[in-house]
């Protein structure tokens, strides 16, 4: 079981009200980290020390990537 110490906690708490308190929702703001951390590889750690634009920048790239992935895909199939 992982450990978390005492001025991780700070931290985390740190982070997460300096969200909040920017207007970002919670459910947002760990949606955000959920897909960094899954689909960009980033750790959690790495989440947190990007700005809300750092991040919204990495999500939109990751979503435009996964369109012209599937743009291609569809291309593909149709000249089949």
């Amino acid at each position: 079981m992982h450990t978390i110490k005492p001025h991780q906690s700070t931290n985390r708490r740190k982070f997460f009200l300096g969200e909040l308190n920017g207007g970002l929702e919670l459910k947002n703001l760990l949606h955000e980290a959920y897909i960094l951390v899954k689909h960009v590889g980033l750790s959690y750690g790495d989440v947190k020390s990007l700005s809300r634009t750092e991040r919204s920048t990495f999500i939109q790239l990751l979503s435009e990537e996964n369109q012209r992935e599937q743009d291609a895909i569809n291309k593909h199939n149709r000249s089949n």
